[in-house]
């Protein structure tokens, strides 16, 4: 039996580890008290979207981020794009280095909600 090779899969994964190699280079100087803040949204639970989440924190592993040195505020919309747009304001008026959005209704809510001042990384979008 052939072992089929799922292209999404792995594309996903790879695209959630470069992003955080480029989040962690962005880290540099946003070290503050010894913790980085990090707001992560999520459109759903879903099997590519759950990849690009472990790949974000694998990438920060294999960047030499201690995870204990990491403040995780995690939010999950449940594919609803209202909630994502309050979950994006909330975590907007935190004091956070950087938001992650995984998917492209997560990626424009918190695009809008950080008015440019909190750097927001994005996968997972279809069109950035």
């Amino acid at each position: 039996m052939k072992k089929v090779i799922n292209i999404k899969k792995i594309f996903s994964l790879f695209t959630a580890v470069v992003l955080a190699a480029i989040c962690f280079a962005s880290f540099a100087g946003c070290k503050k008290n010894g913790l980085y803040n990090i707001g992560v949204l999520q459109f759903g639970n879903h099997e590519s979207l759950n990849n690009c989440y472990e790949g974000f924190l694998m990438g920060l592993k294999d960047g030499g981020i201690d995870t204990d040195s990491i403040t995780l505020d995690y939010q999950v919309s449940n594919f609803r794009s209202e909630d994502a747009t309050a979950q994006a304001s909330a975590l907007a008026n935190k004091n956070l280095d950087i938001i992650l959005a995984i998917a492209t209704p997560c990626a424009v809510a918190a695009a809008s909600a950080s008015n440019n001042v909190i750097p927001v990384g994005y996968c997972a979008v279809s069109d950035p």
